[in-house]
């Protein structure tokens, strides 16, 4: 059976490691040839790597390791098969191996290492501790200088709409999300184009769909007029653009919510089990949606509002800072919810609600 080696590669000049973030598929799945299998990512820049051949993906490495040029990733065999996938790493050991191997100085995750990729222990010196770097650079030089089907993964790049203090607290949480690299701002006021907010540079908003050109792929906002969020969300699919969904690092998001995209999820935020969610929703600083509700395109759920369980809220609607629903509410589509609200009953659409309970007060034209 054929069992083919993927290799760390070189990824800049000075670049002698580089950090495997994560797998993009689990062990043993199958993979088609030009496949994006895992991220990489050095100093500057993050990475998709590509899957030379197709086949079944057997990873050496973990997520989170920093990984030498050249070294071992992984291994692509014809068939998935465990066990033949083992004797093949077994069989890279030269014969005796073991012997020296268990005579040696061994660091556990050098020992770890020249298990998985076969390393021939011969070549390391018998007068020292062996650490894993010592095994690393063996494998380096090792590893035939192959060229790797690497592409940089312009999703990574981001645009920010909006250069204000929002966006600045949103440039914040993609940077806290790890693996992404904010390019600039967009700003439709006219006298932000041409300068810099937050070290970054401010473009036109006219210039969207001249994003992709630039090698920028993605576009995050944090504009809170809902209309206008959808709206920049069309221009973004026709530009080529991916719509980020940026959840702060210290946001619970349960495995089982269903969301679509350009969504903000703030700090502090609870987003619980099988919530559905559509697109460009911004659920702001410790605001509270349980279990199994629902909340439509465009909805701002403001710093500090609490559901209950089993609610649904309609597209482009607005609860105020403070706002308290109780369960099993059915809120209606561009509704405004006033600061403090108590919504104890269903609300229909286009009405401004206040007070304890929650009463209409006015309409939306």
């Amino acid at each position: 059976m054929t069992i083919s080696p993927i290799l760390m590669p070189q990824l800049g000049v000075n670049d002698d490691v580089v950090k495997l973030l994560q797998w993009n598929v689990e062990r043993g799945a199958r993979v088609a040839a030009g496949q994006e299998i895992a991220l990489l990512e050095t100093t500057k820049a993050s990475f998709a790597l590509e899957a030379e051949t197709a086949g079944y993906l057997y990873p050496l490495v973990e997520g989170g390791q920093e990984v030498a040029v050249r070294s071992v990733l992984a291994l692509v065999a014809a068939e998935p098969d465990e066990q033949a996938v083992a004797a093949h790493v077994a069989g890279l050991q030269p014969k005796g191996s073991e012997d020296r191997a268990a005579s040696l100085q061994l660091t556990a995750k050098a020992r770890e290492l020249i298990a998985k990729a076969g390393v021939d222990v011969s070549r390391l010196p018998a007068d020292r501790l062996i650490r894993e770097r010592d095994v690393l650079e063996l494998l380096a030089e090792r590893a035939p200088p192959t060229a790797s089907p690497l592409r940089r993964d312009a999703t990574r790049v981001v645009a920010v709409y909006g250069a204000s203090q929002g966006g600045i607290a949103l440039v914040e949480a993609i940077r806290a999300m790890g693996g992404y690299q904010v390019a600039g701002f967009l700003d439709d006021t006219p006298h932000l184009a041409g300068t810099t907010v937050f070290g970054l540079p401010v473009w036109s908003g006219g210039e969207l769909e001249a994003l992709a050109g630039r090698g920028i792929g993605a576009l995050a906002s944090h504009i809170a007029v809902r209309e206008f969020r959808l709206r920049m969300r069309d221009r973004a699919f026709e530009a080529g653009l991916a719509m980020l969904n940026v959840i702060h690092p210290t946001a619970f998001v349960s495995p089982s919510v269903e969301m679509g995209v350009g969504n903000v999820i703030k700090a502090g935020a609870v987003i619980d089990t099988e919530v559905r969610m559509g697109d460009c929703c911004i659920i702001d600083n410790r605001a509270v949606v349980p279990h199994h509700n629902r909340i439509g395109d465009a909805c701002h759920l403001a710093p500090g509002v609490t559901m209950g369980g089993g609610c649904s809220v309609g597209e482009c609607t607005l609860l105020g800072v403070g706002t308290i629903v109780s369960s099993r509410i059915q809120i209606g589509r561009k509704v405004i919810a006033r600061p403090g609200s108590v919504v104890v009953n269903d609300i229909p659409d286009d009405v401004l609600i206040g007070g304890n309970p929650a009463k209409i007060v006015g309409k939306r034209r």
